[in-house]
């Protein structure tokens, strides 16, 4: 998958959201880039405004055949492959992904009670 970043935050952006939320869009962003516990991660916003979580591996990585055994993932892995962002310098990992519009999960494009 190859996502061209400001095409994406750009139609999230545009996303039919009430105001509140736009300004939730606007102070958080839509998309995150980040090392933690050694591992890189980031944070997407779905079609949805929901926010998609990834992990990024080689093949060096221990926990690669048993990472949802070993990792507490919210709602499970819903997701893997290559993940290409323009001017990343972690394209060539492969990624494990997980959703936050699971059902009772918040929405922001949706109205309560329609996921």
């Amino acid at each position: 998958m190859v996502i061209n970043i400001e095409k994406h935050i750009e139609m999230i952006n545009n996303l039919n959201v009430s105001f509140y939320f736009k300004d939730i869009f606007e102070s958080e962003g839509s998309y995150h880039e980040f090392i933690l516990n050694n591992m890189v991660c980031r944070m997407i916003r779905n079609k949805f405004g929901c926010w998609c979580g990834y992990v990024g591996l080689n093949n060096r990585h221990v926990d690669y055949e048993n990472f949802e055994a070993v990792y507490n993932v919210h709602g499970g892995i819903t997701w893997c492959d290559f993940l290409i962002v323009e001017n990343s310098e972690y394209n060539s990992l492969f990624w494990l992904g997980f959703d936050c519009a699971h059902y009772g999960d918040f929405s922001p494009s949706h109205s309560y009670g329609d996921c």
